[in-house]
């Protein structure tokens, strides 16, 4: 069936119970994991769910996604307090108004556009007497992109006022100037009437990724730089509207770069601070660990207000504190889209509000890979629909379901129970996490100030979600399932693992809702979730799911043991598995190449699939001989480089020359390899890194540790070091290397390759060049 997001909102939130239940028996202590404490009187904090659960809109969201109608009622019914705009990094690239600039219509080519507009320093002359769709630069040159987005700041502005929602706006502090924010606020409040009250100034300027970071004399911004580009955007700012309010730095994590020196010196021009956060390392693989990351946000909120205390200590009720970019980790993966999304999220979004955080924009509405990325919806590129994340509905549940009260409340028994209590005008409200996976948890209650209170739970769980990492999209997503609940002192529920719950418990008794059945597939259709054709070194998984696939909901009924069996070369983890939610997972371990089939039985119910096992071959390609002109490399370096004949006889190798430099962080590359030869070589199957390194012979350096690591950069794992070389093995002498990839998640990130790092680190100054040659990726062929 059709999928329409509103309606089947609105009819399973309203209609959907699955059944009364009335618990009234006592619960014996031994059957309790958790007890549950509160005091309904006690309020410890205050905020406004719809601020915590913003979002980012970018640039480079398709327009047909945001014109489409399921999504943008979505949206609506989640009612995010604002929208960020214009889009991450771009925020530091891209010009709001093209006007004086454009000299064709809005197509992305050099063409259209006035060269001789821009200046010596590299700015635009941008004629603010009109409005024309924007343009971005790129790189440190700030040259012209070859794309530009597919929406304009002006699209952007209409469609989030369309929505009933507030714009937040980031302003170029990278290429642009003070004068540029400034026609901007102008032209949004007065001219166009939008309203923007939120504005920040730059993004995440303390990363050597973002244009603006380094600076004209080849430094690297600093904190106190920052503050003092800060004032200058204020001043030009404020000037056309005092009364906006204004924040920074939006660090790019909780290391919370440039942060003390904005509050220390940015003093009443600073009204808000803003934070990135994507705490989960990449090499985090344990989900309890996943979880325990959200705590670094209490110890990051806690530093902040102590540098407002110590800095400004007048104005500690006044500055605020917002995260203007959040999600999981910064690497988009199946985390990204599974359930642990949301959560995750919801547990995030509580310790927001227990922190005191005002406002939060997670990251973001239309980011997507194929692993499922940053995107809040998954969206299909062949017909342009939508359908919600798990994430989604972790926000929606926050944004609807929960109060602005926060009150004193005590959780006692299981670690991986995480609670949150709020109240409002109509009710309390409980929301309780259940993040272990193999694990039911029963809970108590006991609430001061209350006898009997009669509600609605509503659960979000794999009967809810599932991901299905092989074909890449959500086999089915709805809202939390409701149903009837009366609480007395001696009540217990019983929470599903891996799960997020909210007790809703209004003041007054309103009543019992009819009771419709919850929506579940009325027969099973039998299918096996598996790849077609993979490595033969490689174990594979994979998962029995009973469902009907065209009305994407689950058998949520029992049926019968399903049995497991393989023809071919291959053997499987056990031969027989319990559905549980409609879904069971199990391995299947390849042991040498050729076609495999797998077969599963339940009762008259069955299916098959077959995977083509491929014996892979490596091979090493040679992709820099550094013979050619230094600009064609594609290759930076925080130090000199050149082109050295001297090396190799009849040979150029590549050089960077050391002059005494200590290598710091973010001035400690020798070469810096991006973007990356993709239009002669697919990554898709690289493994790995060969080449040859060398220091000269009369190298200098006193610490005998010293070393370069040599990491790969991919969109789907940012930061991937894959070996490191000690300086003293390669003086005076070439060492080569092959360096490979052997982790499956990194394996899988391979394919989308955009930059190669070699980092030297030394606590000691260096003095001499090192060399590199023949440099190129390790390929496993066959597939």
């Amino acid at each position: 069936m059709a999928f329409h997001l509103p309606q089947y909102i609105k009819s399973m939130t309203t209609l959907a119970i699955v059944a009364l239940l009335h618990v009234s028996s006592y619960a014996s202590v031994g059957s309790v994991d958790v007890t549950l404490s509160i005091d309904i009187d006690e309020v410890v904090q205050t905020a406004d769910p719809d601020r915590l659960t913003g979002t980012n809109l970018s640039l480079w969201s398709r327009l047909p996604i945001i014109e489409n109608t399921n999504f943008q009622e979505a949206i609506r019914d989640w009612h995010p307090g604002s929208i960020r705009i214009p889009g991450g990094s771009w925020s530091n690239e891209y010009y709001w108004n093209g006007n004086g600039v454009r000299i064709g219509g809005n197509d992305h080519g050099i063409e259209n556009f006035d060269l001789s507009k821009q200046r010596a320093d590299g700015s635009w002359e941008v004629d603010y007497s009109e409005y024309k769709k924007g343009f971005r630069l790129h790189g440190e040159e700030g040259q012209l992109s070859d794309y530009h987005g597919d929406l304009d700041v002006k699209t952007q502005h209409e469609w989030i006022n369309s929505l009933g929602a507030k714009a937040m706006v980031t302003v170029n502090v990278g290429s642009g100037t003070p004068a540029l924010a400034a026609e901007w606020v102008k032209w949004a409040n007065q001219t166009q009437g939008y309203d923007v009250r939120y504005w920040e100034v730059g993004n995440e300027l303390n990363g050597d990724w973002e244009l603006g970071h380094r600076l004209p004399d080849g430094s690297s911004m600093d904190g106190t730089t920052y503050a003092q580009r800060f004032i200058e955007f204020a001043k030009a700012m404020h000037a056309i509207d005092p009364d906006i309010h204004l924040g920074g730095p939006a660090c790019s994590d909780l290391s919370l770069s440039f942060v003390a020196e904005l509050i220390r010196d940015g003093g009443d021009a600073v009204d808000f601070i803003s934070i990135h956060a994507y705490p989960v390392g990449v090499n985090t693989h344990q989900n309890s660990d996943k979880f325990a990351a959200v705590s670094d946000l209490r110890k990051a909120i806690k530093r902040v207000n102590g540098w407002i205390s110590k800095y400004q200590p007048q104005r500690i009720d006044e500055i605020e504190i917002g995260i203007s970019e959040w999600n999981i980790k910064v690497n988009e993966d199946r985390d990204t889209a599974e359930l642990i999304s949301a959560l995750w999220s919801a547990l995030w979004i509580g310790v927001m509000f227990e922190e005191g955080v005002d406002f939060a924009n997670e990251w973001d509405l239309t980011t997507y890979t194929e692993e499922g990325g940053h995107s809040t919806f998954y969206i299909n590129e062949g017909n342009m629909s939508v359908m919600p994340k798990s994430q989604y509905w972790a926000l929606w549940m926050w944004s609807n379901l929960m109060g602005s009260e926060m009150l004193k409340s005590d959780l006692s028994g299981m670690d991986s129970v995480k609670s949150f209590v709020t109240r409002s005008d109509t009710g309390l409200q409980i929301m309780l996490i259940n993040t272990s996976e193999t694990k039911e948890a029963t809970i108590a209650f006991k609430i001061k100030g209350a006898s009997e209170l009669e509600g609605q739970l509503h659960t979000y769980s794999s009967a809810e979600y599932f991901w299905d990492v092989h074909a890449r999209k959500p086999l089915w997503s709805r809202p939390p399932a409701v149903r009837q609940i009366t609480v007395n002192h001696s009540d217990t529920i019983t929470l599903p693992k891996f799960s997020i719950n909210v007790l809703e418990l209004p003041w007054t008794n309103q009543g019992s809702s009819s009771h419709t059945p919850a929506s579940s597939a009325k027969k099973p259709s039998l299918q096996l979730s598996l790849p077609d054709r993979v490595p033969a070194d490689r174990a594979i998984e994979a998962w029995v799911i009973a469902s009907d696939p065209e009305a994407k909901l689950p058998y949520l009924q029992s049926v019968e043991t399903i049995q497991l069996s393989i023809d071919g070369p291959a053997s499987l983890s056990q031969t027989s598995l319990e559905l549980d939610n409609a879904v069971a997972a199990f391995t299947v371990t390849p042991r040498g190449a050729g076609k495999i089939t797998i077969h599963a039985r339940s009762g008259k119910h069955s299916a098959s699939h077959s995977v083509e096992l491929v014996a892979l071959e490596e091979r090493a390609y040679t992709n820099w001989t550094f013979d050619n002109p230094i600009y064609e490399w594609q290759a930076k370096s925080t130090f000199a480089l050149g082109s050295e004949s001297s090396v190799k006889p009849n040979q150029y190798v590549a050089a960077a020359r050391l002059n005494g430099e200590t290598p710091k962080r973010d001035a400690d590359l020798l070469f810096h390899f991006e973007p990356l030869p993709s239009e002669k070589l697919s990554f898709a199957n690289a493994n790995g890194v060969t080449g040859q390194l060398r220091a000269a012979h009369n190298l200098e350096c006193a610490d005998p540790k010293a070393q370069i690591n040599i990491i790969l950069q991919s969109d789907a794992n940012h930061w991937m070091p894959i070996g490191s070389i000690k300086l003293s093995d390669i003086i005076g002498e070439w060492k080569p290397f092959a360096l490979k990839v052997t982790q499956p998640e990194e394996l899988d990130a391979m394919a989308k390759l955009y930059g190669l790092r070699f980092q030297i680190q030394s606590q000691a100054p260096i003095t001499g060049d090192i060399y590199l040659d023949d440099l190129g990726f390790i390929i496993r062929t066959g597939l």
